[in-house]
């Protein structure tokens, strides 16, 4: 293939991941992993088995980052003061910590609200976002009652 005809190369995103390694795992065996791998960090920060505790913390937060698994730093919500915004599914998925297809899913269902962006794909918005997720938290909360 010359040159000319190679495709460009894509600019690197920040979600950029690999696989998750056990295919088999729900959102729930993910969360126990990654739960479990600082657990160990702690307990060989504990026994005094770690040498460079930031570091080994950090490298932990890349290794899951790599994973898709965001929810274990601190980062900004997203999502704030954009209610009237109207955003990717790719977009809202990672404010969320949730997968596309979660989101594709709720605007299919017509929980959230969903238009053609000017690039033909589609596009949330974020205030309907939010206002389901809340419905989903406050249902899980009254399940558990």
């Amino acid at each position: 293939m010359s040159e000319e005809n190679r495709k460009p190369a894509q600019p690197p995103t920040r979600w950029r991941t690999r696989p998750w390694p056990w295919p088999e795992d729900n959102r729930e065996d993910k969360a126990k992993r990654v739960a479990l791998s600082y657990r160990g960090l702690v307990q060989r920060i504990a026994q005094g088995m770690c040498e460079d505790p930031a570091g080994d913390l950090h490298r932990l937060d890349e290794h899951w980052a790599s994973l898709d698994i965001h929810w274990t730093r601190p980062r900004p919500n997203l999502l704030n003061d954009a209610d009237d915004e109207w955003m990717s599914a790719r977009d809202i998925a990672h404010a969320l910590d949730r997968t596309r297809k979660d989101i594709y899913n709720w605007a299919r269902a017509g929980h959230i609200e969903q238009r053609c962006g000017p690039d033909g794909a589609p596009e949330y918005l974020v205030g309907s976002v939010k206002d389901y997720v809340t419905s989903l938290r406050t249902r899980r909360m009254n399940r558990s009652r």
